[in-house]
Parts: structure tokens; sequence; C-alpha cells
């Protein structure tokens, strides 16, 4: 009797796969946030949102408001928790709407990514008012996105 090798098949999923298969989770994911703590806004951001995702990147979501409770533990055990079962990673990032908000007034730098490069899934009206305050805010205190992050380009009086 003659002992063949045996191996394990592998199939590397091309970049239009995972699309489909980030595309899924993340109707379903907004789905489920929506149902359960009814967000005023949810932001797809990063390398998705920017269109510079590889194959394997995840999906990063910043939720804000509704029924977020105000201890961070208990706002990331209840993301974490709608996650599960979801066909792609999530990294999700739950903020009340005065605490996003004070992010994006002290040049947090997930608020300012979110805003500047991000897109609303839910809540455009919210996420157009921020987007307002944010570009009020770059040109008042003269921020500029480089390729390390923010920083304050000093006006000149």
């Amino acid at each position: 009797m003659r002992q063949t090798d045996t191996f394990i098949q592998w199939h590397e999923p091309s970049l239009t796969e995972e699309c489909e298969r980030r595309r899924l989770a993340l109707t379903q994911y907004t789905e489920r946030l929506k149902d359960a703590i009814h967000p005023t806004c949810i932001i797809l951001f990063g390398s998705v949102a920017r269109g510079t995702d590889k194959v394997w990147s995840d999906l990063d979501v910043v939720i804000v408001g509704g029924s977020l409770l105000d201890k961070l533990f208990e706002r990331l055990r209840v993301v974490r928790r709608l996650k599960r079962g979801l066909p792609a990673s999530i990294d999700a990032f739950p903020y009340t709407e005065a605490g996003f908000e004070r992010m994006t007034e002290n040049a947090h730098l997930t608020a300012l990514e979110s805003i500047r490069h991000g897109g609303p899934l839910h809540g455009e009206a919210y996420f157009q008012r921020l987007r307002v305050k944010f570009n009020r805010l770059v040109a008042k205190q003269g921020w500029r996105r480089t390729n390390l992050g923010w920083t304050v380009v000093p006006q000149t009086p």
C-alpha cells in the first residue's frame, strides 16, 4: 500500500470576495446596532472607506450616541456582542455624542480621521453637522493632515 501525502487545500480569497464578505458583515452589523442601541450615527472609516484596503483589511466603525452607556467597558461589551458570527473582522469604536464631539474639538486622531475620510452608514444629518464643525475647526485651528498624522500649522496674522 502506498502512502500519499495529505495536505489542506488553501483558497486565498480575492479582494472582490473579501469586499463582498465585508459588505455583508457591515450591513448586518449596522442593522444590529440600529435595532439594539439606536445610535445617532455610524461611520465607516479607515482603509476600506479610503479605498486603500487589502484582502485582509478589517472594517473600522465609529458608533456615536444612542443608548450607549457612559462607562466605556459597558459600551465595548455591547458592541462586541453584536459582532458575533459576522463574516468579517470589525473594529468598533463606541462613543457618546458628547464624548465624540469633545474628541473632535481636541483633535483626537480617531475623530478627525473618521470625519475627514469616513462616510455615514447611518445618521447622515448628524454626520454632515460633524463635518461642518470639523471644517470650521480645521480652518480656525490650522490643522493639517500629514503622513504622520495631524499637525497644527501656525496662522500668520
